[in-house]
């Protein structure tokens, strides 16, 4: 498994931060599952990473 992971600071949400994480999910690393999620708090990097990975 690959898993990426980064973060976008937006500023036309009034400093709001995106996490995005895409990862793939088969052995050939040709299928791909990716998610976003607002972040409440930019620092919380453990706790937002964590929902991704389960």
């Amino acid at each position: 498994m690959i898993v990426g992971y980064d973060l976008y600071h937006d500023s036309t949400l009034h400093g709001k931060t995106i996490g995005a994480c895409v990862s793939t999910t088969d052995q050939d690393y040709t299928q791909f599952y990716s998610q976003t999620r607002p972040h409440e708090n930019p620092t919380e990097l453990g706790n937002n990473l964590g929902h991704f990975i389960k």
